[in-house]
């Protein structure tokens, strides 16, 4: 979610995007910045299979079923990073 804004605006909007990463699970933005990172110093076949790995361990963590059970319950999910 990449924007464009005044100067001015900068430190306000960098903060509020942070806000946002951080409401998310532990776990699923931990993998995501690893993978970022790494992918491109990665052949594409590897990057490609290293997003589908994160992927597998992200739909099958804890995390994923509390946020899925407090999307369900109306409420602010208690994410553990597991």
């Amino acid at each position: 979610m990449s924007r464009v804004v005044p100067a001015a605006a900068l430190l306000d909007t960098a903060l509020a995007l942070s806000e946002l990463i951080a409401a998310n699970g532990p776990l699923a933005v931990r993998l995501s910045k690893e993978l970022v990172t790494a992918a491109p110093d990665l052949p594409l076949e590897e990057a490609w299979a290293r997003n589908d790995e994160y992927g597998r361990r992200i739909v099958g963590s804890a995390d994923m079923r509390e946020g899925l059970r407090a999307f369900a319950e109306k409420r602010q999910p208690r994410w553990t990073g597991r």
